[in-house]
């Protein structure tokens, strides 16, 4: 199965480095406890990993019922993730580290973790052949581990600020990430070397790269969505895709010909190529405030959202109709 299938699609999580940890409290740049910041599909094993601003891990089986929670930390857990042949899950939290659990019928059970980061760990990803293992976080680094050994092999530092989050390209040869002063970079993993272009005055939130590996999309906190050339990291579009930041981004069908975004207002925006320009179609009102995650199911027929306002639901790809929903803020 193609890669693109497998990854996640995280994190409006970026404002966390500025939160207030009052109970329930949001502000505009600040997060709420009950909100979500990470949810993913498991599709081998039928299960629902999310995580909250008051550092616990969910896990709930594919109806929506709780059936496990982990205590992980004081502040959001804010990625979870699975690995691409769904045995095990991978998430960040607050005080810098990094979880690995192995997962089974029964539930999840600790696998590895380690304390990679001075700060918030912002995002982590396994990489398509499972090989390597990246987590991001609010001190400028991208630590890349291997997998097998859980070693760390090297250590990236940014110059311009926070690392929000980053993609390993479907080959596995490059890995690509972003910044809170707006650098897009393009990083070889044997040689390490790293190429750049600056796409804003604001932090790179998400960017995804086609399977094909010539197109690369991304947003921005100024509420920009880029196109760029993959090898040249030249842009060749820019929409305005919200009047506040833009948290999420990724291409929703097979085809890659559409692109869907999650904002701080709480919409989806899906913008469809046409004579290879991208253009808006629809927009849905999603969740109450910032949409923090999405993710796709295996087939590409459903999608999975949280937001901040602590909800989870789950929508029809086809025609985005509402099929279920979950109040996380009852599991206090």
């Amino acid at each position: 199965m193609e890669y693109r299938k497998y990854i996640i699609i995280i994190l409006g999580h970026i404002f966390l480095l500025s939160c207030t940890f009052e109970k329930n409290e949001i502000d505009s740049r600040g997060f709420s406890e009950n909100g979500i910041y990470g949810a993913f599909y498991n599709h081998k094993y039928k299960k629902i990993f999310a995580g909250n601003g008051m550092g616990e891990l969910m896990v709930f089986d594919d109806k929506f019922e709780l059936i496990d929670k982990k205590v992980l930390a004081k502040g959001p857990v804010s990625t979870c993730i699975s690995s691409p042949d769904n045995e095990f899950m991978a998430n960040t939290s607050a005080d810098g580290t990094l979880y690995i659990w192995k997962v089974s019928k029964e539930g999840i059970k600790l696998n590895f973790h380690s304390d990679l980061h001075h700060g918030y760990s912002m995002t982590c990803m396994f990489s398509p052949k499972m090989n390597y293992l990246f987590s991001s976080g609010s001190d400028s680094s991208i630590v890349i581990l291997d997998l097998e050994t859980k070693t760390v092999l090297k250590r990236i530092k940014s110059d311009w600020g926070v690392i929000h989050f980053a993609w390993f390209s479907a080959d596995e040869k490059y890995l690509l990430w972003g910044d809170s002063y707006g650098y897009l970079y393009k990083t070889d993993l044997v040689s390490w070397v790293s190429s750049k272009v600056r796409l804003d005055e604001t932090a790179i939130n998400c960017l995804v790269a086609n399977e094909k590996m010539d197109e690369i999309i991304a947003v921005s906190d100024l509420g920009m969505l880029y196109i760029l050339d993959f090898e040249k990291l030249s842009v060749s579009q820019r929409l305005i895709v919200s009047n506040s930041r833009a948290f999420v981004v990724e291409y929703l069908d097979i085809a890659e010909n559409i692109i869907i975004t999650s904002d701080e207002n709480g919409e989806f925006k899906l913008y469809e190529r046409n004579e290879d320009l991208f253009h808006l179609s629809s927009t849905i009102s999603a969740h109450e405030g910032i949409c923090c995650t999405i993710i796709y199911n295996d087939d590409k027929t459903k999608l999975l959202s949280g937001g901040q306002d602590g909800w989870i639901k789950e929508w029809s790809i086809n025609d985005f109709r509402l099929i279920n929903k979950i109040d996380t803020k009852g599991f206090e």
